[in-house]
């Protein structure tokens, strides 16, 4: 059994934890599913470190989120989980699209595609700051599906 003991002073509060799952449900809505990729810069640190691609900053950022909707027409993510403790914000997503661009070296093969991934973000000042982001592999859907 682990127990976590804290000052109160330090205990994370109600509202910031709030603050954080909005800004992570605006990244999954408004940047990926609406394509405002301009919300990019309201919602991450200049400084951003993505852990899983061991990027810095949010140009990074940009550059894979145009070029998974290049890749993908219809991409649309769909936000299955969400726990959040403070700073902290872990979200498990699904995605689903068609695959009409080239990807990480595949060619376009015009099939549904779908895939999961399991996403910690860690806040600081209301910016996400850093990211580690374990992706599953990407699953052809059958027709009709």
């Amino acid at each position: 059994m682990i127990y976590l003991i804290m000052k109160t002073d330090q205990m994370p509060s109600l509202e910031a934890t709030a603050t954080n799952q909005t800004t992570m449900l605006r990244l999954y809505d408004e940047v990926l599913n609406q394509r405002k990729f301009e919300v990019i810069d309201e919602l991450f640190a200049p400084d951003l470190y993505n852990h899983s691609t061991r990027e810095r900053g949010r140009e990074s950022l940009h550059a894979a989120v145009r070029m998974l909707h290049e890749a993908f027409q219809g991409l649309h993510y769909a936000v299955e989980e969400m726990f959040a403790d403070g700073d902290l914000v872990i979200v498990v997503w699904k995605m689903s699209a068609r695959h009409v661009g080239a990807f990480k070296g595949i060619e376009p093969s015009g099939n549904l595609i779908e895939n999961q991934a399991l996403v910690v973000a860690k806040f600081k000042e209301g910016w996400i700051s850093e990211m580690w982001v374990q992706v599953s592999g990407l699953r052809q859907l059958p027709e009709g599906e």
